[in-house]
C-alpha cells in the first residue's frame, strides 16, 4: 500500500510540474507574441542616430582586435558586453538592422516574463497582468525599436536574474543558499558590463530584503557589501568616461547643486507622469529652462520628500508598506539619471524614456497588484485588464512606427518638439544626403537659431551654403564655428572646401593640415588636401 501511495504521490508531483511547465511556456509565447506583434513596424526599419558610431561605423567591430580593444581599452564604449554583443552581431549577420531589432524585442519580451517570475515569487497579485503591461507600455518602445538600446534590455535582463537569485538565496533553503548569492553577484557583473545604469541594485536588494522581514537588520547591509563594491566601482568608472570619453563636460552640463536638484524633483514627476499618461512620447524632449531664483522651480524635489515622508509614517497601513516601496524602488532606480552626474545626452534633454526602462518595474506591478487584488468580480477584473492592454498595444503600435527609419523618428520630433536643435540639424544632415540643399539650409538655420553656441550646427550650415554658392554667408559660420571650437577638424576641413571654391587654395591647403593634426584618424581632410595638391601639381 505504501508503494502505491508513494507512486501516486509521485504521478501527482509530476503532473503538477508538468502543468507549471505548460503554463510557463503558453504564457512566454503569449508575451512574445505580444511584443512582435506591437512592434511589428520597427522590426524592418534602418539604424538610427548613435546607431552609426556604436555599432556601424564603430572600428572595433571589425576584428579580434577590437574585441580586444572592448574589453581593454577606453577608447571603447563603457559597456564592454553589450559592444561584445554587436561584435557577435557583426560576425553572424553583418549589418542588417532585422536581427538587431528582432533581439532586442526577445530580450524585452523575456525581461517581461521574468519581471512576472519574480512577482509571483514574491506572491503579489496580478503578476501576469504586470509583465503583460511590462511587454506593451509604450514608453518603452524607446529602449526596443533603437538598436543601441540593446544595452537597456541586456542589461535589465541580468539585473532581474540578479534580483530574482538574491530573493531565492534570502528566502531559500541553507543548502543551496551560497549557489544562489554567487549567481546573483554574477548577473549583477553582467548587468553592469551591458550598462552602469543599474548601479542601484545594491539598494534595490536592502528594500526587498526589507519587504520580506519587515525591519531593518544588520545582515542586509552585511549581505549587499559585495554588491556595492561593484557598484561603486561602476559608478566612478562611468562618471569618468562621461567627463573624459563622451564629453559631458562644459556650459551645457555646468548646473548648481541647487539647480541638480530642481531638475531631478521635476524629473521624478515627469517620468511618473509618462507611465500613468504615455502621450505624447518624444525622442528628444524639451531641455527644461532652470529658474533657481524661484520657489516653484523646487516644488517637485519637495513633492518627492514630502511623499516618502508621509509613505514612511504610513508604513504600518493596509497599502503603506506597498506604497512606500514602490516610491521609493522608482525613485532610487532613477536616481543615476537625474541630473545629479553629468550624462551626455543631457546637452539636448534632462529627460529620456529610455532612461525610465528599469524603473517602471515598481508602478506597474502596484497597478497590477490593485486591479487583480481588488473585491471586483473575476470578470469584471478580466475586462478592465483587457481594456488596458489594448490601448496600450495600440499605442505602442503606433509608436513603433515612428522608428521605421531616422526620417520619421526626427519629423516626429520636431512636430512635438519644435526647439529640439539637435532634430533640426539632424533633418539637416538627411537632407544634404538627399541633396536637398534648400531644406538643409533650412533646418541648419533653425539649429542655429536654437543652439547658436554650438560649433557643429555652424560647421553644417556653412557646407551646405557653400554647396549653394553662398560663399560669404558659408565663411561667417566657419569663422564662428572656430572661434567657438578652434579644435574642430570638421570645421576647419568644411571651411577649407569652400575656400578651394573660391580659389584660395593656399589657405585651404593650411586649414586641411590643421584638420589633419587635430584628427589624424580623420580621412576627408587627407582626401582632400590630395586632390588639392594635385589639382596644383604637387605631386609628390
Amino acid at each position: 500500500m505504501e508503494i502505491v501511495r508513494d507512486k501516486e504521490e509521485l504521478f501527482i508531483g509530476m503532473s503538477r510540474r508538468c502543468s507549471r511547465f505548460f503554463q510557463f511556456l503558453l504564457f512566454s509565447s503569449f508575451i512574445l507574441s505580444l511584443a512582435f506583434a506591437c512592434y511589428s513596424p520597427a522590426l524592418n526599419g534602418g539604424f538610427i542616430w548613435d546607431d552609426y558610431p556604436h555599432l556601424v561605423e564603430n572600428p572595433h567591430m571589425k576584428d579580434l582586435e577590437g574585441l580586444k580593444t572592448i574589453w581593454t581599452s577606453p577608447e571603447a564604449f563603457n559597456y564592454p558586453l553589450t559592444s561584445t554583443t554587436f561584435w557577435i552581431g557583426r560576425r553572424l549577420w553583418g549589418l542588417n538592422p532585422f536581427p538587431y531589432h528582432v533581439l532586442n524585442v526577445i530580450l524585452h519580451s523575456v525581461n517581461a516574463i521574468l519581471f512576472w517570475a519574480l512577482l509571483a515569487d514574491l506572491k503579489i497579485p496580478g503578476a501576469r497582468f504586470a509583465a503583460a503591461l511590462f511587454v506593451l507600455h509604450p514608453v518603452h518602445v524607446e529602449s526596443v525599436a533603437w538598436i543601441t538600446e540593446l544595452k537597456n534590455v541586456q542589461s535589465s535582463l541580468f539585473y532581474l536574474l540578479s534580483i530574482a537569485s538574491f530573493d531565492h538565496f534570502y528566502a531559500g533553503r541553507p543548502k543551496k543558499k551560497l549557489i544562489w548569492y554567487g549567481a546573483s553577484l554574477l548577473f549583477f557583473s553582467l548587468s553592469l558590463l551591458s550598462k552602469t545604469a543599474t548601479v542601484m541594485l545594491p539598494m534595490i536588494l536592502l528594500l526587498l530584503m526589507w519587504w520580506r522581514d519587515g525591519i531593518w537588520k544588520k545582515e542586509h547591509v552585511f549581505l549587499t557589501l559585495p554588491f556595492f563594491a561593484l557598484s561603486i566601482v561602476a559608478a566612478g568608472w562611468t562618471i569618468w568616461e562621461q567627463l573624459t570619453h563622451a564629453g559631458a563636460t562644459g556650459l551645457d552640463w555646468s548646473l548648481s547643486w541647487l539647480e541638480r536638484v530642481g531638475v531631478a524633483g521635476k524629473a521624478v514627476w515627469f517620468y511618473l507622469s509618462k507611465i500613468i499618461w504615455p502621450n505624447p512620447l518624444v525622442f528628444v524632449y524639451e531641455r527644461w529652462p532652470l529658474n533657481p531664483g524661484r520657489v516653484e522651480f523646487y516644488w517637485g524635489a519637495i513633492g518627492v520628500l514630502l511623499t516618502f515622508l508621509f509613505l514612511y509614517f504610513r508604513r504600518t497601513t493596509k497599502w503603506g508598506k506597498h506604497l512606500l516601496v514602490t516610491w521609493t524602488y522608482f525613485v532610487v532606480s532613477l536616481f543615476p539619471v537625474l541630473g545629479f552626474f553629468n550624462v551626455y545626452f543631457m546637452r539636448f534633454s534632462f529627460v529620456a524614456d529610455h532612461f525610465q526602462y528599469i524603473a517602471n518595474i515598481s508602478p506597474i506591478a502596484l497597478v497590477a497588484s490593485i486591479v487583480w487584488n481588488s473585491r471586483k468580480q473575476f470578470v469584471i477584473r478580466l475586462i478592465i485588464s483587457f481594456l488596458i492592454l489594448i490601448l496600450l498595444a495600440a499605442l505602442t503600435w503606433r509608436r513603433a512606427h515612428v522608428y521605421r527609419n531616422e526620417e520619421t523618428m526626427w519629423q516626429d520630433t520636431v512636430k512635438h518638439n519644435p526647439r529640439s536643435w539637435l532634430a533640426h540639424d539632424s533633418l539637416g544632415n538627411i537632407f544634404v544626403q538627399h541633396g536637398n540643399w534648400p531644406r538643409a539650409i533650412a533646418h541648419y538655420q533653425e539649429a542655429v537659431r536654437l543652439k547658436p553656441d554650438f560649433a557643429g550646427v555652424h560647421t553644417n550650415l556653412g557646407m551646405a551654403l557653400g554647396q549653394e554658392g553662398r560663399f560669404d554667408e558659408a565663411i561667417d559660420h566657419f569663422l564662428t564655428a572656430l572661434r567657438l571650437n578652434p579644435y574642430s577638424a570638421e570645421a576647419h576641413n568644411g571651411f577649407a572646401s569652400v575656400l578651394v571654391q573660391m580659389g584660395r587654395t593656399e589657405e585651404a591647403a593650411r586649414h586641411y593640415e590643421r584638420a589633419i593634426q587635430l584628427k589624424p584618424d580623420y580621412t576627408a581632410p587627407r582626401q582632400n588636401l590630395n586632390l588639392l595638391s594635385l589639382h596644383r601639381g604637387e605631386l609628390q
